[in-house]
């Protein structure tokens, strides 16, 4: 699928240019195609390519039946690549703007979407994620960027909390914006800083949590120097067997 015309969607010539140096060219396709078709565009914005093919990378062991929960979804074409492939998806967001069909030009990556109107393998809560209540076991569960705008003793107690709702074996994919040149996890949310950098927390303050709850890391990447954003940080824990 061609560029949408879109503002949102990225140009044909910058995907082509992407696509040659990207780790997993096909898998980085597949995700653009899905959300020009759910979204009308496939964001322009430097970590997004990055973070999508990144966590559907670390979710592609996941099979028929699974459960996969995303945390802060978005407009994201990663929930809807899992539910193709047979993964029941929820979804849970507590952004106060909602969009519904028909697409609109003024859409962005951010906002509540209710991806049920996409496929009946998902589900999806327009809700914060420490008031969601679930009963069920997961067999992942994903995070793009959330834990950076929530003060850390909130981002640890969901860590806590829903790496004991994971299944044996199940995996826990995280990222975070950083604050440029540091190891500071990015500290603002609506354009407010949220506490102090120290306060706030660093890389090793996200990965305390999660080995606290028992989860082993099994792969984490800093990004530096990405262009029109701050750095990133992505990281994926395993509970054990």
């Amino acid at each position: 699928m061609p560029h949408t015309g879109h503002p949102r969607d990225i140009s044909d010539a910058r995907l082509a240019a992407e696509l040659l140096k990207a780790e997993h060219p096909e898998l980085l396709y597949e995700l653009v195609e899905l959300a020009r078709e759910s979204f009308g565009f496939f964001s322009q914005c430097t970590s997004h390519l990055l973070t999508n093919p990144w966590f559907a990378d670390a979710l592609t062991e996941l099979a028929p039946g699974d459960h996969l929960l995303d945390m802060g979804s978005g407009l994201g074409p990663v929930p809807v690549w899992a539910a193709r492939r047979g993964v029941n998806v929820t979804c849970v967001d507590s952004h106060p703007v909602v969009r519904a069909y028909p697409i609109q030009d003024d859409w962005t990556e951010w906002g509540y979407f209710d991806y049920a109107t996409i496929s009946n393998q998902m589900r999806s809560f327009n809700v914060s994620v420490d008031k969601y209540k679930s009963k069920l076991t997961y067999s992942a569960i994903s995070s793009v960027c959330v834990f950076s705008h929530i003060a850390r003793s909130q981002r640890d107690h969901i860590i806590h909390q829903y790496a004991h709702r994971l299944r044996a074996g199940g995996i826990f994919c995280i990222a975070v914006d950083l604050l440029a040149g540091t190891n500071f996890i990015w500290n603002r949310a609506d354009k407010k800083v949220v506490a102090p950098p120290e306060e706030h927390g660093s890389i090793t303050d996200l990965l305390s949590p999660m080995m606290d709850a028992g989860l082993v890391i099994e792969r984490l990447e800093v990004f530096r120097n990405i262009k029109d954003r701050p750095d990133l940080f992505m990281v994926a824990g395993r509970k054990p067997q």
